[in-house]
């Protein structure tokens, strides 16, 4: 994710901002000094994408960073639900907050 992010500062100044891939849609940051809140994302009439970040400029990266994190660590979770449902098992132990691996989740017979 750095990589995505890391010309954010230097991109803001420009006519496009960065985007990055959630769910494999790509969502144009937008940075919403004004409001208040973390990350959220919105369509635009025009069926653009955007993710919106609050906040003070220098927090954008770390934002988006942790917001992906947790739409991450949901979709993770949602996918070894269903996948364990459908093997006849239980997942025992959630996936470790500081990596995505799926060795990481335990199943109970």
């Amino acid at each position: 994710m750095p990589r995505a992010l890391g010309g954010y500062r230097r991109q803001r100044r420009s006519l496009r901002a960065p985007s990055v891939p959630l769910r494999g849609v790509a969502h144009r940051i937008v940075h919403r000094a004004g409001q208040r809140g973390t990350v959220w994302t919105e369509i635009r009439e025009s069926g653009e994408r955007i993710l919106c970040v609050a906040g003070g400029g220098e927090h954008v990266e770390r934002r988006v960073q942790d917001f992906l994190k947790r739409e991450a660590r949901k979709d993770l979770q949602k996918a070894s639900t269903s996948y364990a449902q459908a093997l006849g098992v239980k997942v025992r132990r959630p996936v470790d907050s500081r990596s995505v691996e799926p060795l990481g989740i335990l199943y109970n017979r």
